[in-house]
């Protein structure tokens, strides 16, 4: 079986290539090969926003992402915090929450400057 960190940068390929029903399988396959401790639940939320995102499913996805960034937040893998933070200013914009996106995004350098 493969290591999580590389089934997790395959979902994260396939919902960059917007082949979102593979990495909605992928995933699936990932959260049945492995608990889900709480040092993987916001692995796990991250990428079910990613892939509701790409589904239009919006709400369900800021849900999500905010869930996996209220997890990472306090932690020290400022290159996680980032890319969910990225990721959360994509949902505000798709949404029309332009002011909301341009702080995340602000948030984002700042936590990829960090890393």
């Amino acid at each position: 079986m493969d290591r999580p960190e590389n089934q997790i940068e395959l979902i994260e390929f396939l919902a960059a290539k917007k082949d979102y029903k593979s990495a909605q399988a992928e995933l699936e396959k990932w959260q049945k090969g492995n608990d889900t401790s709480s040092d993987r639940i916001g692995e796990v939320c991250y990428l079910e926003s990613l892939v509701l995102f790409g589904l239009a499913r919006y709400g369900e996805a800021l849900e999500k992402g905010n869930l996996a960034y209220q997890l990472f937040r306090h932690t020290l893998d400022n290159k996680r915090i980032a890319r969910v933070q990225f990721h959360l200013g994509d949902i505000f914009i798709a949404t029309g929450q332009l002011k909301s996106a341009q702080e995340i995004l602000q948030d984002a350098i700042a936590s990829f400057r960090r890393a």
